[in-house]
């Protein structure tokens, strides 16, 4: 018999594309070795739904929120989505807890202390910065929450994040 295996479950080329049918936190990664010529099926996947994360006591600030959406086209859209719905390899910030708590961006970002999952370092953000990004991920959620009601929200409990 003659093998084929491949590695599925992950999207590392980028964020663009699938933004409501891939989730970074649910996907099994997995190595699958097949047959030449088998006829076995893999068993369908579940579906599994991660809310969005809001805080609705948080105001969003239609000026910070303008100012994050340009700082997000340049730093974050590559691998969190050109929406901000992750389509990639990293977490969709609208259903991640972290951007509800400034203090835990400015860690994140500026120190670095998801380097060894693969998110970059950003020293060089302002607070005002990564307060704009702040605001418009909250936008973004409100947004996508608006739009489809099926997107539940939490209020930021989410599990790795």
């Amino acid at each position: 018999k003659q093998y084929v295996t491949v590695i599925a479950g992950s999207r590392f080329q980028g964020a663009a594309g699938l933004e409501r049918e891939w989730n970074y936190h649910t996907q099994q990664w997995r190595v699958l070795t097949f047959a030449l010529g088998g006829t076995a099926k893999l068993p369908p996947a579940e579906p599994v739904d991660i809310p969005i994360a809001d805080d609705p006591a948080f105001k969003v600030l239609p000026a910070r929120a303008s100012l994050g959406e340009t700082v997000y086209g340049q730093r974050c859209s590559i691998c969190h989505g050109p929406t901000a719905l992750s389509g990639g390899a990293a977490p969709d910030l609208l259903r991640s807890a972290m951007p509800l708590d400034f203090d835990a961006m400015k860690t994140v970002l500026r120190e670095g202390v998801l380097l060894e999952r693969g998110m970059p370092r950003f020293e060089e953000l302002s607070d005002d910065e990564i307060a704009g990004l702040q605001h418009f991920i909250r936008k973004r959620a409100r947004e996508v929450q608006a739009a489809d009601p099926r997107a539940s929200v939490s209020r930021g409990h989410n599990e790795g994040q």
